[in-house]
């Protein structure tokens, strides 16, 4: 191998050390910023599992021939749906103020855990107020005429879906954390060679002396 093939081959070594090394931050930021993307799904399904009872339970309360006794059932479900919507909609907000803030995970972190908290507790109070309205739900795809059974088994499903999109939630929260803790935590002060400064400059200073040692050849 010629004296230029020596070198470039030299650089290329000490370069992938160095990608190496720059690495994990990287990934980290991937995963964090994957599990928010997760959490803005979440809370858009929530929203749409909430309009989507709202909606079915609408066409029943607005048909005349559907007796009083009926909307007497499907009635709390659609004036709890009216606050699933808000309780989703706080959440969204969140959820895209976290998309914000997770790009300095570090400098953003009280906020983030913050936002997290106020997630978390938005969450409970979205799947208290789904099992308030738990046989209600049940009780609705019994009752209603054939003309409407369609409609209350989307309440139904949705009612389902939703509790599920809670719990998930509430899991890609959990996740985020253990992200965060994972990307930000700070190195011990007696390991320097740990900091990402450090890294780099030893992965240039191995170029320069691998590169040096094939020149020498």
């Amino acid at each position: 191998m010629n004296h230029d093939g020596k070198v470039l081959k030299a650089c290329a070594a000490a370069l992938f050390l160095f990608a190496l090394i720059c690495m994990p931050a990287s990934a980290s930021q991937e995963t964090i910023e994957a599990e928010v993307a997760g959490i803005i799904e979440l809370a858009d399904a929530l929203y749409d599992d909430a309009t989507t009872i709202l909606e079915e339970t609408k066409v029943i309360n607005r048909d005349a021939n559907v007796s009083d006794e009926i909307k007497l059932v499907s009635k709390p479900i659609h004036m709890a749906s009216h606050e699933l919507e808000h309780i989703a909609e706080h959440i969204q907000d969140d959820a895209l103020e976290l998309q914000t803030l997770v790009a300095d995970p570090v400098t953003n972190r009280a906020a983030i855990d913050g936002i997290v908290a106020d997630i978390g507790v938005n969450a409970g109070n979205y799947t208290a107020l789904l099992e308030s309205q738990h046989e209600n739900v049940h009780e609705l795809e019994e009752v209603v005429p054939a003309s409407h059974k369609a409609n209350a088994e989307s309440v139904h499903d949705a009612a389902h879906q939703a509790e599920r999109d809670a719990k998930n939630l509430v899991r890609s929260t959990e996740a985020l954390v253990a992200a965060l803790d994972a990307g930000t935590a700070a190195p011990a002060p007696s390991s320097p060679a740990e900091s990402p400064g450090f890294g780099a400059v030893a992965a240039l200073g191995g170029l320069a002396a691998v590169a040096y040692a094939a020149h020498r050849r």
